[in-house]
Formats: structure tokens, C-alpha cells, sequence
């Protein structure tokens, strides 16, 4: 469980100039969930995301994992461990020239022994389905390859939780969605915990919870049902929902009794022809 307890950071920008990015966030990440942290651009989910590792630390308050603090330097290895990062651009965090050499770099840090690496090179290319690039040169590799080569590398090394900070934002629909394939595999059949930082309203349907953030704070926090069916306070927060939700809000607009939490196609056709029945039913 990770335990974000009034987190609050401000960039200095400046001689004069701050950017208070986090103004007491509180939450609680429990294990095994998909939770997705939802916000416009600038709302501090990002800033979120770096102290889930302790790549920032926090200025008030307290981030604990597995009841580890981020800011005690002596648990700085062991929190880095239980908590992998796939960010925005692969390229920024691929180190080696080859695939099977990109994933061995984790655990070779980790001080394993070969027989152990090579087991874990093996079974994260499977996970995430890639075990044909295994000695493919890194350069030539799609978006969608080198975000699953990182999810691969973040794999080998055990983590109990993956933190995705908007690392599907720059792939094309297919290769989103290929990720965001691997990405619900690992979390349902492996349970392991993923934070999702995104602001792509179709990658929150499936999660288990999701957290929207506003100007450093939490502003809604529910099931994406609960969420996205404020559709009306989602777009005050400049944030769209998923497509079939906005029909549903229009259809009621024209009168049409629908649900207000649709989400999927087969959950608008379910609902249209349950309000064609009724009224052939009259």
C-alpha cells in the first residue's frame, strides 16, 4: 500500500517565481488496484508521479510505501525496487543497444545471478509480448515496441507496483492499445498494482478507481462510472468522458431516458434498446 499523506511541492522557477504544483494531495493506493490519475495538463499528476519513487521528494507532508518513507535515504534502494516508472518517451529511459540487454540492466543492479536474469529476461519479453525482438537493436524498435521494452526492463525486476506517467500519450491508437493490453495482463493475472497518470479518457475505463486532479488537489475521486458520470463538472474541469457517456448526456438532453454511467458501445445498444422496447411496450 502506498500512503500519500498531505503532499504538498512547489517549483522554483526563478529567483522570485514558484509553481505550487501540489497543495496537500492525500490518498491512499491500495495493492493489486488499477488506479488512474486523470487532469488536464499543468494539474500536478506528474509531480504526483515522482514521489510515488522518490524521484521528488516531498517539501510538507509524507509519502509512505509499504510503510517505507520516500524522504529516509537508508530505504531510498528498497523503495526504487517496489516501485518501476514508464515514462512519456521511452527513449528517455533506454540505456542499452539491444532488447535482451535493455531488460538484463534492472536485475544486473539488482546484483542477481545469471541464471536468475536470464529466467526474468525470458519471462518479461513473454509477458508483454515481445520475446521475438530479443536481440533486435533497441534504435529500431516502434513506439509501441520500445514502451512495452520498458514495461519489459520495469517487469525483470520485480516491482509490486508500475507508475505509467502518461506513457502511452505519443503511440498511435493500435500501439495504445497493445500497451494498455500488456499493462491490464500484468495487473489482473500478476497483481501488480498500477498507477496510471493520463489524460486519455478511454485508458480510465477500465480501472478500478480513479483520482481527478485539479491545480495540485484532488477534486473527484470515485469509480470511473461515478466519475465520468459528472459530465458537466468534467468539462468545467476542461476534461472530456468517454464517447458513449457524452451521447448518453445529450440523448437525455433531447429526452431520452438513459443511464447517466454508460461507458462502452455495447452499454449504449443495451440501453437504446431497452428504451425501444418500453416504448413499443406502451
Amino acid at each position: 500500500m502506498i500512503e500519500i499523506q498531505d503532499l504538498k511541492f512547489t517549483y522554483n522557477i526563478g529567483t522570485t517565481a514558484e509553481i505550487d504544483a501540489l497543495k496537500g494531495v492525500s490518498a491512499v493506493i491500495h495493492e493489486g488496484e488499477f488506479l488512474a490519475v486523470l487532469g488536464h495538463n499543468g494539474c500536478g499528476k506528474s509531480t504526483l508521479a515522482k514521489h510515488l519513487n522518490a524521484l521528488l521528494l516531498p517539501q510538507e507532508g509524507r509519502v509512505l510505501v509499504d510503510g517505507m518513507d520516500t524522504k529516509d535515504e537508508k530505504q531510498l534502494w528498497n523503495i526504487r525496487k517496489k516501485v518501476g516508472m514508464v515514462f512519456q518517451n521511452p527513449d528517455n529511459q533506454l540505456v542499452a543497444t539491444v532488447v535482451e540487454e535493455e531488460i538484463a540492466f534492472g536485475p544486473e543492479n539488482l546484483g542477481l545471478p545469471q541464471n536468475e536474469i536470464k529466467s526474468r529476461i525470458e519471462s518479461s519479453l513473454q509477458s508483454v509480448g515481445i520475446s521475438s525482438l530479443k536481440y533486435r537493436n533497441t534504435h529500431h524498435l516502434s513506439g509501441g515496441q520500445k514502451q512495452r521494452l520498458a514495461i519489459a526492463g520495469i517487469m525483470a525486476m520485480k516491482p509490486d507496483y508500475i507508475v505509467l506517467d502518461e506513457s502511452t500519450s505519443m503511440l498511435d491508437p493500435q500501439g495504445r492499445k497493445d500497451v494498455l493490453n500488456t499493462v491490464h495482463k500484468l495487473n489482473k493475472q500478476d497483481r501488480i498494482t498500477v498507477i496510471a497518470i493520463t489524460h486519455i479518457m478511454e485508458e480510465v475505463v477500465l480501472a478500478d478507481r480513479v483520482l481527478v486532479m485539479e491545480q495540485g488537489r484532488i477534486v473527484l475521486e470515485g469509480t470511473p462510472r461515478q466519475v465520468f458520470s459528472q459530465v458537466e463538472t468534467m468539462q468545467n474541469l476542461r476534461l472530456d468522458v468517454p464517447p458513449m457517456t457524452r451521447l448518453a448526456y445529450r440523448l437525455r438532453g433531447e429526452g431520452i431516458p438513459l443511464p447517466e454511467d454508460l461507458l462502452t458501445v455495447d452499454e449504449m445498444t443495451d440501453a437504446l434498446l431497452q428504451h425501444k422496447g418500453e416504448k413499443i411496450g406502451r
